[in-house]
């Protein structure tokens, strides 16, 4: 490499002396590509001695001569990088003056003329964001609710208890156990959602439009996609919540009631969730092994308690993140009603994205500051596509 530097070098210098500078090359095929082999000058090309000679090139090659020189020595002299000024700070570079008062009506400069199909453009965070109203640019913020820390941190039996692995195999969201992360990229899901618009359910990308589909969710969750859809859009009574805490996570009833009574209906909080499925797997694991009849029965109820508890944790977490970030909707047992494999009747993967773009479609509005759902992968996504596009396209 040092043998070529000094050899380029040369070269430069060869140029320099004879007052001819040649176009660098632009390809094979002049396209910029980038070629090995050595081109002839056209006519056009030749300086006239007569003429004054452009100093740029001349001095970009002193430059050259320089740094090649520097680096070779193993060392890099601070005195030969070139200064380069400020462009300053894109964001403070506003397209137009912001108005006092926003348009509502086309045409919308850098958006559409028509709102045949993007017809609520007038309420999307894009058109503060092309004014920068109000500073938005620096001070829009977005909080994703990821629960991965909690399920990290929530605990698993061992891998020899089967009775607890086998339930999750057979609901069919045992890969949900390995997918989280309790961090993920907030300027990448800011980015995304200032994209997303609901009327076409697509991410308006520079290169074209692109989605997050029922093949991606089979493809990174391994959740079924086809089957029975979980119609939860009214709330839930208190006595209908209380009910389903007692037959499926054997709740005491006077304590199902409070639970209910102080979340305002079928829900049930994070702390309180765990500490049902923490009691139920300490007790589970002090009556491993007994052989006495009645605690054989016990331990296998126990189980079942614990199984649904983190079932119920997983797909609230997972699947179904909420903005309050504190309860979770009790709705979900209703799955379990025909047993761990009737969980496989359900359509997860359609569920799940259902929900991820009424998120978005909260997300990408002005004021709106929180995004739910599965934001994991929202996040696997769009790093396959930013890999895809990165070397592939680039």
């Amino acid at each position: 490499m040092i043998g070529g530097r000094r050899a380029m070098t040369q070269s430069h210098r060869r140029e320099r002396q004879s007052g001819h500078i040649p176009k660098r090359g632009r390809g094979r095929r002049g396209d910029g590509s980038g070629s090995s082999q050595a081109t002839q000058p056209e006519e056009s090309q030749v300086v006239d001695p007569s003429q004054p000679v452009d100093q740029t090139g001349v001095e970009y090659l002193n430059y050259q001569d320089q740094v090649h020189h520097d680096v070779t020595d193993g060392g890099y002299d601070q005195d030969h990088i070139p200064h380069q000024q400020d462009a300053g700070d894109e964001d403070d570079i506003a397209a137009a003056a912001a108005p006092e008062v926003l348009p509502t009506d086309p045409p919308f400069p850098g958006g559409p003329a028509d709102l045949s199909l993007l017809h609520s453009y007038a309420g999307h965070v894009a058109l503060p964001l092309w004014y920068n109203s109000n500073n938005v640019r620096k001070t829009r913020v977005l909080k994703p609710i990821i629960h991965g820390a909690k399920i990290l941190t929530l605990g698993r039996p061992n891998e020899n208890e089967n009775l607890f692995w086998d339930a999750l195999q057979q609901s069919g969201l045992h890969d949900l156990v390995y997918l989280g992360y309790s961090t993920v990229p907030h300027a990448l899901l800011l980015t995304l959602c200032e994209r997303w618009y609901p009327e076409t359910s697509t991410f308006h990308m520079p290169m074209g439009e692109m989605t997050v589909t029922l093949d991606d969710v089979a493809c990174l969750t391994h959740l079924p996609i086809e089957g029975r859809m979980l119609d939860h859009g009214k709330k839930m009574p208190k006595h209908e919540g209380a009910a389903l805490l007692m037959t499926y996570l054997g709740v005491a009833q006077h304590e199902a009631e409070k639970i209910c009574n102080q979340e305002y209906g079928g829900y049930i909080s994070y702390p309180r969730l765990r500490d049902f499925y923490t009691s139920y797997l300490g007790r589970a694991n002090v009556l491993a092994g007994t052989e006495d009849p009645e605690e054989v029965e016990e331990l296998e109820r126990v189980r079942t308690y614990c199984v649904r508890c983190y079932l119920l944790y997983l797909v609230r977490c997972l699947l179904f993140g909420d903005r309050s970030n504190k309860r979770i909707e009790l709705i979900y047992l209703t799955t379990m009603a025909d047993g761990y494999a009737g969980m496989r009747n359900y359509s997860w993967g359609a569920m799940t994205l259902a929900y991820l773009y009424g998120e978005l479609a909260d997300a990408c509005r002005p004021g709106h500051r929180v995004l739910g759902g599965s934001v994991t992968l929202l996040t696997v996504r769009k790093l396959k596509f930013y890999i895809y596009v990165n070397f592939i396209f680039l």
